[in-house]
């Protein structure tokens, strides 16, 4: 009878005797709750709700009426799916609990915003697992003003080409650069007219010099947060690039070190997280705080749930350049060399592995090219964009098997050379598999040929 005299205790407003329906109580037997319970506990979980919970649900009661009269099929839709993610937090609440809680998991959600935020973070984090926070930094970069919504996804893909670019154009001349790597997130404000004129006098300088793109009622700001991982570069050096790369006023970009008391996959997760805070407010001067338009947070949230993809369209991912061998960077130039016409008629004509150079007899003389590791048959003889077979590897195998039946090696090297063919490129499917099946055959009567070398032809 504890639950009893709780429940009383909390809320008398029910009868004792209605509390609970228990049959031989002294057994041991658990008390089963009838209606009036379920009713009193709601209420007093109601009661115990923080007034920041209350505040979000009147907040999200309020979207969801706007999205419903606003006339438009998608955000209709996407009140729907917040309704039903209301209706089941108040019957959690009662202690109606289900096997699939109807939880609508989308960003517009205040309630379902947190464990989206986190997840965005775990998935930064894995990227900066091996990092230093001395080679880490926050990177705040102001992009553009926009009037229509739907051309963010094109700024953002060139917020990557251009970040790419970037990478690529230093890493030509200073190899410290491939190292360079970003994650992060676009983060989108609205304002009006009105509200630019109030913002603090830097960040109002700084959006007013930024490049417009389109007109409309409302002003989109967007900025991107980076996660800025370049182990082989200065802070300075970063900065100064992304100031020559998006040029204006002192503050549009702004670099900042790791905080060195949290660790590096705390900090990447956290640059991510604060840009899908999706707070929908504008700090003014003074320390005041002004929320969107009503018009302009329902225009938002119904074009980010038409792009059904969450918040993929404002990621921004960059990756560690690859460093190419010294082979892989002069394999074109070898190519065209080896992909001479060639025919190995005789064992005695076929060029000669001297050292690390090759000979490769083209008719009328020998052209000797430098080769520091042994070119793979795959990436010659197999490959859509290689071309004909590398007449190094020839060599090779010819020179290995020459002492055992030259007359049918030369027989099956000269098929394998007849089936490949001499433009760079294969054109349809079925040359590149007919070739396969020609080549792989080939391969294997040249393993029968070494398995048996007293086999002459």
């Amino acid at each position: 009878m504890t639950v009893v005299a709780c429940l009383t205790d909390t809320r008398p407003i029910i009868p004792p005797d209605f509390l609970l329906s228990v049959e031989n109580a002294g057994s041991g037997r658990k008390a089963v709750p009838t209606p009036y319970v379920l009713q009193a506990m709601t209420c007093v979980r109601e009661e115990r709700m923080s007034a920041r919970t209350m505040a979000m649900e009147a907040s999200m009661t309020a979207q969801i009426k706007g999205l419903r009269l606003s006339g438009n099929p998608i955000q209709f839709e996407l009140a729907q799916r917040l309704q039903c993610c209301q209706y089941g937090r108040k019957d959690r609440r009662r202690g109606l609990k289900s096997d699939w809680p109807p939880m609508c998991r989308s960003v517009a959600c205040v309630f379902c915003r947190g464990g989206i935020r986190k997840r965005e973070g775990m998935r930064v984090a894995k990227h900066f697992a091996d990092a230093d926070n001395e080679a880490c930094s926050f990177a705040t970069i102001m992009l553009v003003r926009i009037g229509d919504l739907d051309t963010i996804p094109k700024i953002v893909g060139r917020l990557r080409t251009c970040l790419r670019n970037l990478r690529d154009r230093h890493a030509r001349h200073d190899p410290r650069w491939a190292s360079l790597e970003a994650t992060g997130m676009v983060e989108v404000d609205a304002m009006t007219a009105e509200t630019i004129t109030v913002l603090p006098p830097q960040r109002r300088m700084v959006i007013e010099n930024l490049p417009q793109e389109g007109a409309g009622d409302t002003v989109w700001v967007l900025h991107v947060h980076l996660a800025v991982h370049a182990p082989e570069l200065s802070r300075d050096e970063l900065r100064e690039a992304f100031q020559r790369q998006y040029p204006g006023s002192s503050g549009r970009v702004d670099v900042q070190p790791f905080h060195s008391k949290k660790v590096v996959p705390a900090n990447a997760a956290h640059t991510v997280s604060y840009a899908a805070k999706h707070a929908m407010e504008i700090k003014l001067t003074r320390g005041y705080k002004e929320a969107w338009p009503p018009a302009s947070q329902l225009l938002y949230w119904g074009w980010l749930y038409g792009q059904h993809d969450g918040l993929r369209p404002l990621r921004v991912r960059l990756g560690p350049k690859a460093r190419r061998s010294k082979t892989e960077v002069e394999a074109p130039v070898f190519q065209q060399i080896v992909d001479a016409e060639v025919t190995p008629a005789d064992p005695d004509e076929v060029q000669e592995i001297m050292g690390n150079h090759v000979a490769i007899p083209t008719g009328q003389e020998h052209v000797l090219v430098e080769a520091e590791e042994p070119v793979p048959l795959a990436s010659h003889a197999l490959a859509p964009a290689s071309g004909s077979l590398s007449t190094k590897v020839l060599g090779k195998v010819v020179g290995v098997l020459r002492g055992a039946a030259p007359g049918r090696v030369r027989a099956i090297v000269n098929r394998i050379r007849g089936v490949l063919p001499s433009g760079p490129v294969w054109q349809d499917a079925g040359s590149r598999l007919r070739a396969g099946l020609v080549v792989g055959w080939q391969l294997l009567s040249l393993a029968f040929v070494l398995a048996y070398p007293t086999d002459s032809s």
